[in-house]
Protein backbone atom coordinates (compact mmCIF):
# COMPACT_ATOMS: atom_id res chain seq x y z
CA UNK A 1 0.00 0.00 0.00
CA UNK A 2 1.35 3.60 -0.63
CA UNK A 3 0.56 6.85 -2.42
CA UNK A 4 3.02 7.25 -5.30
CA UNK A 5 4.55 10.83 -5.35
CA UNK A 6 7.59 11.40 -7.78
CA UNK A 7 7.02 14.86 -6.79
CA UNK A 8 5.28 17.52 -5.13
CA UNK A 9 2.29 18.36 -7.52
CA UNK A 10 -0.20 15.83 -7.52
CA UNK A 11 -1.26 16.77 -11.25
CA UNK A 12 1.87 15.61 -12.13
CA UNK A 13 2.24 12.48 -9.81
CA UNK A 14 -0.71 11.28 -11.53
CA UNK A 15 0.28 12.62 -15.67
CA UNK A 16 3.34 10.49 -15.50
CA UNK A 17 2.10 7.21 -13.54
CA UNK A 18 1.67 4.23 -16.25
CA UNK A 19 -2.32 2.65 -16.26
CA UNK A 20 -1.53 0.17 -13.64
CA UNK A 21 -0.20 1.97 -11.00
CA UNK A 22 -2.67 5.30 -11.55
CA UNK A 23 -5.75 2.30 -11.40
CA UNK A 24 -3.90 1.51 -8.25
CA UNK A 25 -4.03 4.35 -6.92
CA UNK A 26 -7.62 5.11 -6.52
CA UNK A 27 -8.13 2.08 -5.14
CA UNK A 28 -5.29 2.52 -2.22
CA UNK A 29 -5.49 6.81 -1.72
CA UNK A 30 -9.66 5.82 -1.17
CA UNK A 31 -9.11 3.11 1.34
CA UNK A 32 -6.78 5.54 3.14
CA UNK A 33 -9.11 8.45 3.41
CA UNK A 34 -11.77 5.74 4.51
CA UNK A 35 -9.51 4.53 6.94
CA UNK A 36 -8.35 7.99 8.09
CA UNK A 37 -12.02 9.03 8.52
CA UNK A 38 -13.26 5.89 10.32
CA UNK A 39 -10.06 5.40 12.87
CA UNK A 40 -12.05 3.51 15.17
CA UNK A 41 -13.31 0.83 12.54
CA UNK A 42 -10.38 0.56 11.16
CA UNK A 43 -7.62 0.89 14.17
CA UNK A 44 -5.43 -1.78 12.55
CA UNK A 45 -4.59 0.30 9.55
CA UNK A 46 -5.07 3.36 10.73
CA UNK A 47 -1.42 3.27 12.72
CA UNK A 48 0.25 1.45 9.57
CA UNK A 49 2.53 4.30 7.74
CA UNK A 50 0.53 4.38 4.95
CA UNK A 51 -2.02 6.20 7.22
CA UNK A 52 0.19 8.26 9.57
CA UNK A 53 2.07 10.19 7.18
CA UNK A 54 -1.78 11.64 5.72
CA UNK A 55 -3.52 11.67 9.16
CA UNK A 56 -4.29 15.43 10.10
CA UNK A 57 -3.98 16.14 6.03
CA UNK A 58 -6.80 14.50 4.82
CA UNK A 59 -7.75 17.17 2.59
CA UNK A 60 -4.49 16.49 0.66
CA UNK A 61 -4.99 13.38 0.21
CA UNK A 62 -8.31 14.02 -1.19
CA UNK A 63 -6.75 16.66 -3.77
CA UNK A 64 -4.07 13.77 -4.61
CA UNK A 65 -6.89 11.23 -5.14
CA UNK A 66 -9.11 13.88 -7.34
CA UNK A 67 -6.38 14.27 -9.85
CA UNK A 68 -5.61 10.52 -9.83
CA UNK A 69 -9.47 10.23 -10.82
CA UNK A 70 -9.52 13.18 -13.45
CA UNK A 71 -6.00 11.53 -15.02
CA UNK A 72 -7.96 8.09 -14.96
CA UNK A 73 -10.91 10.06 -16.62
CA UNK A 74 -8.64 11.25 -19.09
CA UNK A 75 -7.36 8.83 -20.39
CA UNK A 76 -10.50 7.14 -21.30
CA UNK A 77 -10.78 4.73 -18.25
CA UNK A 78 -14.05 3.72 -16.35
CA UNK A 79 -14.69 5.81 -13.68
CA UNK A 80 -18.46 5.14 -12.54
CA UNK A 81 -17.76 4.12 -9.19
CA UNK A 82 -15.89 7.08 -7.76
CA UNK A 83 -14.89 10.76 -9.21
CA UNK A 84 -13.33 13.54 -9.17
CA UNK A 85 -14.85 16.13 -6.81
CA UNK A 86 -17.85 13.90 -5.74
CA UNK A 87 -19.12 15.66 -2.26
CA UNK A 88 -21.63 12.03 -1.77
CA UNK A 89 -18.19 10.53 -1.23
CA UNK A 90 -16.38 13.54 0.44
CA UNK A 91 -14.22 14.71 -2.53
CA UNK A 92 -15.75 18.05 -3.01
CA UNK A 93 -12.90 21.11 -2.88
CA UNK A 94 -13.25 24.55 -3.07
CA UNK A 95 -11.56 26.55 -5.85
CA UNK A 96 -8.78 27.72 -5.05
CA UNK A 97 -8.59 27.46 -1.45
CA UNK A 98 -5.33 26.40 -0.16
CA UNK A 99 -4.92 22.74 1.64
CA UNK A 100 -2.66 22.46 4.43
CA UNK A 101 0.13 19.81 3.06
CA UNK A 102 1.98 17.54 5.36
CA UNK A 103 5.46 18.47 6.21
CA UNK A 104 7.20 15.62 4.22
CA UNK A 105 5.72 17.29 0.72
CA UNK A 106 8.31 18.76 -1.17
CA UNK A 107 11.23 16.45 0.32
CA UNK A 108 13.55 15.66 -2.79
CA UNK A 109 14.37 12.56 -0.76
CA UNK A 110 11.21 11.44 -0.59
CA UNK A 111 10.36 11.98 -3.78
CA UNK A 112 13.57 10.55 -5.47
CA UNK A 113 12.51 7.08 -3.65
CA UNK A 114 9.27 6.63 -5.23
CA UNK A 115 10.96 8.09 -8.34
CA UNK A 116 12.84 4.86 -8.25
CA UNK A 117 10.57 2.58 -6.91
CA UNK A 118 8.46 3.29 -10.25
CA UNK A 119 11.61 3.05 -12.42
CA UNK A 120 12.36 -0.75 -10.84
CA UNK A 121 8.39 -1.64 -11.45
CA UNK A 122 8.51 -0.05 -15.44
CA UNK A 123 11.71 1.39 -16.44
CA UNK A 124 10.23 1.25 -20.14
CA UNK A 125 7.28 3.51 -19.01
CA UNK A 126 9.57 5.62 -16.59
CA UNK A 127 12.29 5.94 -18.23
CA UNK A 128 10.87 8.39 -20.93
CA UNK A 129 10.53 11.20 -18.02
CA UNK A 130 14.70 11.12 -17.64
CA UNK A 131 14.68 10.83 -13.79
CA UNK A 132 18.18 11.05 -12.63
CA UNK A 133 16.98 7.19 -10.76
CA UNK A 134 18.00 4.27 -12.21
CA UNK A 135 15.50 2.10 -9.47
CA UNK A 136 17.82 -0.22 -8.72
Amino acid sequence: MITFLPSANFDECARVLDDKRLGGQRTEAWSILNWLRNPEQYRNFVRAGYCTMWCGFEPALVKYLNAILREWDRRGKNSDLLKAGDPGRGLDEVEGQEVAMPPWMGMEALHSYHRSALMAKNPEHYGQFGWAESGE
